[in-house]
């Protein structure tokens, strides 16, 4: 996945972490973003995509994050599965109470939004919500790089 460099990833879940991080949730994952936790587990690079298994880092695993994230000021709701931050303290989330053409949509939780406003539809899936952050990443100038990175 774009030349990632050593480390970008925390390496493929199993089946059985994948599942038992659904049952912790009360939540079936969406077919892509199961298909990325079995691939690459979770990712540092080129930004935080949380994830599941046995060398994933606590502060982002899944359930660590959809937990806490479940318990604040103004909870994210139970069919909300936290998947990357967006820097200001919101996140992107796969909606499991919405379906479409048999993925999950994913939705942006403004955790300081009031209720009504609080999230909103951004993509119509994991998979097309990734290949719009590895494709932004891949446009990137060299100069926008090396402040990106220097950011994380």
């Amino acid at each position: 996945m774009l030349n990632a460099p050593p480390g970008a990833f925390s390496g493929a879940a199993l089946p059985t972490e994948v599942n038992a991080a659904e049952e912790a949730l009360g939540v079936r994952f969406s077919p892509s973003y199961r298909w990325f936790l079995l691939t690459f587990g979770s990712a540092d690079w080129p930004g935080y995509i949380f994830g599941v298994g046995h060398d994933v880092f606590d502060c982002f695993h899944v359930v660590n994050v959809t937990r806490s994230e479940r318990c604040m000021d103004n909870p994210m709701p139970e069919a909300l599965i936290p998947f990357a931050p967006d820097g200001g303290g919101n996140h992107y989330c796969i909606d499991t109470s919405t379906i479409e053409d048999k993925e999950a949509i994913v939705v942006l939780w403004m955790h300081d939004a009031d209720p009504e406003h609080s999230m909103a539809k951004t993509h119509a899936s994991f998979s097309a919500w990734l290949s719009e952050f590895v494709n932004e990443y891949q446009d990137m100038s060299q100069d926008d790089l090396s402040d990106y990175q220097t950011d994380l």
